[in-house]
């Protein structure tokens, strides 16, 4: 019914490519790098950058997670309240359509009650005509 919900960890890891035009065609992760790279450090062989460089960026994306995560976790929150609230309705509206027909089945069980009478009172107006 809601839309796709939200993998944190497609939407963390995401953030590294990030790209600002201050940050002169490097991205996030090129940047937060560059900033905790530690020239005294051997660079790891798979990534090229300082252990430093790698935990200051991982250190950063944590913070940022932290920060949003309860934001995320509300507006979750308010999507179930919607789809909730989307279910109730329909429930409502099919209760409205089981009353109409519960009113229209009582009217027609009134008439019918009110025409058995008027039938009885003309069958006991004419018995009493012809004694």
């Amino acid at each position: 019914m809601g839309k796709t919900p939200i993998d944190l960890d497609k939407l963390r890891s995401s953030l590294g490519g990030i790209e600002v035009d201050c940050m002169k065609g490097d991205n996030l992760a090129v940047t937060l790098c560059t900033y905790f790279e530690n020239p005294s450090q051997e660079r790891d062989g798979e990534t090229g950058w300082t252990e430093d460089a790698i935990d200051g960026y991982e250190a950063t994306l944590d913070a940022i997670h932290k920060h949003y995560e309860p934001l995320i976790a509300e507006a979750k929150q308010a999507r179930e309240y919607k789809e909730d609230n989307l279910r109730l309705r329909g429930g409502l509206e099919l209760l409205k359509e089981n009353i109409s027909r519960w009113h229209t089945g009582l009217q027609f069980m009134s008439d019918l009650r009110n025409a058995v009478i008027r039938l009885i009172d003309v069958a006991l107006a004419g018995k009493g005509e012809g004694q």
